[in-house]
Formats: structure tokens, sequence, C-alpha cells
């Protein structure tokens, strides 16, 4: 199984974005850390099915990490 790190970082004007050192060029933005967490899962299993088709991304674990807070 495949496990994908996205990174969280809240921001007190611009609401929570995500990343991942795993997936180049790759990021969402949402106004919550719950939004970006939903987010987050769906754009990482639909790029991985793009990548690799979609049983791929069935067997993959994705893993949310707080990053940073910016005031």
């Amino acid at each position: 199984m495949k496990t994908i790190r996205v990174l969280h970082c809240n921001s007190q004007s611009d609401g929570w974005s995500a990343d991942s050192p795993d997936l180049e060029g790759w990021s969402v933005l949402g106004a919550s850390y719950a939004e970006t967490k939903a987010l987050a899962e769906d754009a990482v299993r639909a790029r991985l099915a793009d990548d690799t088709g979609e049983a791929a991304s069935a067997a993959v674990q994705i893993t949310h990490h707080i990053a940073c807070s910016r005031e």
C-alpha cells in the first residue's frame, strides 16, 4: 500500500491550504481544515487514478499533518 502525506497549513486571512511532498505540483485550498481535508482526499485519489489507473488509487493510505499556522 502506498502512503501519500498531505501537509495542511492555516492562514488567518486565507483559510487552509494543503499540498504533498509525494505529488509534485499538487495543492488544494479551503475555508476550514475539514473542508481542505475532504478536498485533499478526493483530489489525491483523482490524481492517482489519472496517473496509474483507478485500482491503484483505491490502494493508497492518505495521512494528514498540520504543517504550519500563519498569523
